[in-house]
């Protein structure tokens, strides 16, 4: 794993950008650095609105400057946000599936460029930080037989996320959703279904022969692997405990247990090394890091679930409202309906 370095974009965006590289391919993440909260109140007190627009567009410059060797996260575009699709609603936050806008139907993303997609309409990958919300994913995905997807999941593995001792062993304990930064619950947890009306939307988990041909998706979930993210002491050991959601930097459960308030453990029993979930099986056969979260249709015969996934892959995303980017927008272009 190659090492990655911080984007400096001047007072305004310090902190805006951390990538990584992973076997040749960069992933950015926005884990445990990007704050744009906090970052557009300190715009907002440095800086007049038009200085602060000034500002954002020499971030952009930078940024577009800086791409070799590198892949930087997206900045968010106030006309795409104002724009974006909104194909379903819950809790808050519009969500859209990649398949269902004709610019992005027959297209397929790594997990970088996935987030990038979404973060140009102010939203990011999709974090199931609930069961509700996992299983309205299940269901998407399911009915309209989606393959798979990207989620905003990520390990804690690159450099800056060792101080999440949380996370550690990272296989377990270090998955969280990249979107939020959420992290993730243990993935060795013991599957149990206690909820009644779980079973519906589970059937196909236990069914497949019911299953769609919508064999994966991407999610926000990352492995937190990258570097910047040895700071995340949380997150050790990373197997179990250096999940998080990359969208919002959200710590998840750890791997092998059951979440707080679910009645069942999302990550799959089983895999290509016909062991449960996740369990890096990419590095065996090419000495890539499984890093990311998707969500895979069946594709293991284990009904919907989710998997550790090296994070080059192309997949279609669901992107999902991120709150941190809509209120940069607005702060930034007052008066756009949002």
């Amino acid at each position: 794993m190659a090492v990655a370095r911080d984007a400096a974009l001047g007072n305004a965006a310090y902190g805006l950008l951390l990538h990584e590289r992973i076997r040749g391919i960069y992933h950015h993440n926005l884990d445990f650095v990007l704050h744009l909260s906090n970052i557009t109140s300190l715009i907002l007190r440095a800086f007049m609105q038009t200085w602060a627009l000034v500002v954002c567009a020499a971030a952009l410059a930078a940024l577009t400057g800086a791409q070799k060797p590198g892949r930087f996260l997206s900045l968010p575009q106030p006309q795409k946000c104002a724009n974006r699709p909104k194909e379903f609603f819950y809790r808050g936050h519009n969500y859209f599936f990649t398949g269902h806008v004709p610019s992005l139907a027959n297209k397929k993303f790594d997990w970088l460029d996935g987030r990038n997609i979404c973060r140009e309409y102010c939203m990011d990958l999709v974090s199931m930080e609930t069961q509700e919300e996992n299983n309205l994913i299940f269901k998407l995905i399911q009915t309209n037989d989606i393959p798979y997807i990207w989620t905003s999941g990520r390990l804690c593995d690159f450099k800056g996320c060792e101080s999440r001792k949380d996370l550690e062993p990272k296989n377990i304990f270090g998955w969280f959703w990249s979107a939020n930064r959420e992290k993730m619950s243990p993935t060795n947890q013991v599957f149990l279904v206690e909820e009644i009306e779980i079973v519906y939307v589970l059937h196909s988990w236990w069914k497949p022969k019911i299953i769609h041909d919508i064999p994966y998706i991407w999610t926000s979930g990352r492995l937190c692997d990258f570097k910047g993210c040895e700071s995340r002491k949380d997150l050790e050991p990373k197997n179990i405990f250096g999940w998080f959601w990359s969208a919002n930097r959200e710590k998840m459960s750890p791997t092998n247990q059951i979440p707080n308030g679910w009645g069942y453990n999302p990550w799959s029993q089983t895999g290509h090394k016909k062991q449960r979930q996740p369990d890096n099986a990419e590095f065996d056969i090419n000495g890539t890091t499984e890093s990311c979260l998707s969500i895979l249709n069946n594709v293991y015969n284990d009904g919907i679930a989710w998997h550790d996934v090296a994070c080059y892959h192309e997949k279609p995303v669901v992107c999902e409202d991120s709150e941190e980017l809509l209120n940069y927008v607005a702060s930034t272009n007052p008066g756009l309906r949002l």
